[in-house]
């Protein structure tokens, strides 16, 4: 878990640039309500620097860049408890 709040603190700072200022938290949607949590967090986060990160079509803008497949205009990471 410590390495998960690390890499978000870097690609908040890769992304948005210094001085840091955001707010990280663990959410758990069901697998009915995650769509709805997306969009609701991308109107949160809609801002100048969030366009960049918005894809202009369904496969993901910056797939092909080496980035995931999913671009959000915030920083999220999916974590597998096993």
């Amino acid at each position: 878990m410590h390495f998960c709040v690390v890499r978000v603190f870097i690609e908040s700072i890769l992304r948005y640039g210094l001085p840091p200022s955001f707010l990280a938290a663990v959410l758990a949607p069901s697998a009915k309500s995650e769509k709805k949590l997306r969009s609701i967090l991308e109107k949160l986060c809609d801002g100048t620097n969030s366009t960049y990160w918005k894809s202009e079509d369904d496969s993901g803008g910056m797939a092909g860049l080496g980035g995931d497949v999913d671009s959000h205009p915030y920083v999220s990471f999916t974590i597998n408890l096993i």
